[in-house]
């Protein structure tokens, strides 16, 4: 973060989505956390990687909220598209607020408030019939688990503005593969899930690349002068896709970093 900024950042995308940022000179991870605000409730997903005392990410969010709705007590959800500690820190912040509902961590607990099947009881391939609705008032979600960078993970699609949200799955950065399995099966769900969707914008968590192809910013740098835009495309899941389904097939014991351009895909 540069020096002077805003500590939190917020961007609106479209009528009742927001993005906020971490400024990375507070924490070098630079989160990007997603608010979509519908006509019966608002969600939050992820809520930084450290609850900053100083300044009340509730009072934003209301505001924020209030702006849109017209609705001071809308009921707001407090999500994750995964439990890494990046993720959840500030949900401290949150803790006994009124109309507030805080989401568990694990894997049961998010299929069991979205109503989503337990990926860890399903066998391969995934399929699109594991999407489910999600609905805010006025304002349609689709919702499904992507597993391979962490086992709860979801990805969000916002119908009305055609916003993909992917977390720490899909970003310009490095895409951390913990199950090699998961992470090749998520990518081809994403690719068909994207096939018959408008897709405006795809938006992960984190910005780590660099404006020059296949060049990332070492893990902890605080100042990314050279960013590139967050916004992935379309093309950038197909690019995934095919990068991941490659190599699963050319190498099937080890993986070493795959180079794609506007992210780099790196095995842990």
């Amino acid at each position: 973060g540069a020096s002077g900024e805003e500590s939190i950042q917020v961007h609106r995308i479209c009528e009742g989505l927001y993005t906020i940022r971490l400024s990375k000179h507070i924490h070098y991870e630079g989160n990007f956390i997603y608010l979509i605000i519908g006509n019966n409730q608002a969600i939050l997903f992820d809520t930084f990687p450290i609850h900053i005392t100083d300044i009340s990410l509730i009072k934003i969010i209301r505001s924020l909220i209030t702006h849109t709705s017209k609705q001071i007590h809308l009921p707001l959800i407090i999500a994750h598209t995964h439990s890494h500690d990046d993720h959840i820190g500030g949900d401290i912040a949150f803790h006994n607020i009124k109309n507030v509902t805080i989401v568990g961590y694990g894997i049961e607990c998010v299929a069991k408030f979205f109503g989503l099947p337990n990926p860890s009881l399903r066998s391969y391939p995934y399929n699109l019939d594991e999407i489910v609705s999600f609905e805010l008032g006025g304002r349609e979600l689709e919702i499904f688990f992507i597993p391979g960078h962490f086992p709860d993970h979801i990805a969000i699609y916002d119908k009305m503005s055609g916003v993909l949200l992917t977390g720490d799955f899909l970003y310009p950065g490095r895409l951390y593969v913990q199950h090699r399995m998961d992470f090749v099966h998520s990518a081809k769900l994403l690719n068909e899930f994207i096939r018959d969707r408008h897709i405006s914008a795809v938006l992960g968590s984190h910005i780590e690349m660099t404006s020059t192809a296949n060049v990332d910013y070492p893990t902890g740098t605080r100042f990314q002068p050279d960013e590139p835009p967050l916004a992935l495309q379309r093309e950038d899941i197909e690019v995934l896709h095919e990068a991941v389904q490659k190599a699963h097939t050319d190498c099937s014991d080890t993986w070493h970093s795959i180079p794609c351009g506007r992210f780099i895909v790196q095995p842990l």
